[in-house]
């Protein structure tokens, strides 16, 4: 009867307290590695995704700004301000459009840079024909030395050297008729698609009467000889900027997690050949630009992974090396993890239109 007892018998409460604290130990163990493990994962799947982000980023902007300046580099071009009136915004009121090959506009301190690159789409002819004829900008047809690679729909720039404004219109004809092979006509209406093989389109940026000049320009006629530039059928201007912890691209986000982007034109001030001096002022005039060599940018990317002590100095050096440029983090920010991405893309453009 006792040893039937002894063999029924449980566990003690001394056993049991054990068995717990055994357990509990046990849990607290593989909830710490499990912990940690799943936090090693999300850094290093927030480095991968950040490398990722800062690779793609570089690679767009890069490519973007190697074409800045292409067909618009031309001295009478460098520092003009072009008069356009614009249908698909306004179709009466003449704007001033910023024709720089790349501005950078600079964000206070810490904030971010814009970077806008501006380049022509012309396939065909990139050097400018003649005015044999005087013209105020707004006649109906521009007389010139050549129409080669001129077609219905590409936008035109009449750049004059020493003038301030620069006007833009839209070819609507190339006519073969004698007496008028030397004409191209930009008058408001429609014209002929696919260079004249196309349905009709109509034109945007001939408004009846032309573009008004502003009250302060002296010169509103161009003379024989003005340069008429051929900008192609859809000249591009690409806008890089911040928003929401984005890189985004005339505002259509493209890149996550880019938090900031910075840039700098390096410049030859002393015409040797040699960048010497990095900043952001954009020229105005041919011989600010004939100074430009190239464009450093730096975008910084921002892991997913929020930690909980702070792991990110207060002041980010955007590159290696004494007197590198920073940025100021706050506490909140400094709980993430960065990377820092910077190349220097030579503005060939610029370079091959003025070399020194």
């Amino acid at each position: 009867m006792n040893r039937s007892r002894a063999i029924e018998s449980g566990f003690s409460l001394i056993e049991l307290l054990v068995g717990l604290a055994i357990g509990a130990i046990g849990l607290l163990v593989v909830s710490q590695a499990f912990v940690i493990a799943d936090g090693q994962k999300r850094r290093t799947s927030s480095g991968a995704d950040s490398q990722t982000t800062g690779v793609l980023s570089t690679f767009i902007l890069e490519r973007d700004i190697r074409q800045a300046g292409y067909g618009i580099t031309d001295g009478p071009i460098l520092g003009c301000t072009a008069l356009a009136v614009d249908k698909a915004v306004d179709a009466t009121t003449t704007m001033q459009i910023d024709l720089a090959p790349v501005r950078i506009i600079a964000g206070a301190g810490s904030a971010p840079d814009t970077i806008r690159v501006s380049y022509s789409t012309s396939e065909s002819r990139l050097i400018p024909a003649q005015l044999t004829s005087p013209n105020n900008g707004n006649n109906a047809n521009y007389k010139v030395n050549s129409r080669a690679g001129f077609c219905p729909g590409d936008v035109t720039l009449l750049a004059e050297e020493g003038n301030p404004y620069c006007v833009i219109a839209q070819v609507t004809g190339i006519p073969g008729t004698p007496g008028q092979t030397d004409n191209i006509i930009h008058n408001p209406g429609n014209y002929d698609s696919d260079c004249g093989a196309g349905p009709k389109v109509d034109d945007q940026y001939n408004p009846p009467g032309g573009v008004t000049f502003p009250p302060a320009a002296t010169d509103t006629n161009f003379g024989v000889g003005t340069s008429l530039y051929n900008l192609g059928a859809l000249p591009i201007t690409n806008t890089y900027a911040i928003q929401n912890a984005a890189l985004t691209l005339n505002n259509t986000p493209i890149a996550e997690n880019v938090v900031n982007l910075k840039g700098w034109f390096g410049k030859d001030t002393n015409n040797d050949g040699v960048v010497d001096t990095f900043d952001k002022v954009t020229p105005t005039t041919p011989a600010g630009w004939r100074q430009i060599r190239t464009l450093r940018f730096a975008t910084v990317i921002r892991g997913q992974a929020q930690e909980n002590t702070l792991v990110t100095p207060a002041t980010l050096p955007l590159w290696s090396g004494t007197g590198a440029p920073t940025i100021t983090l706050s506490d909140a920010e400094r709980r993430y993890r960065y990377r820092v991405y910077q190349t220097t893309v030579p503005l060939r453009n610029l370079f091959w239109a003025n070399p020194s």
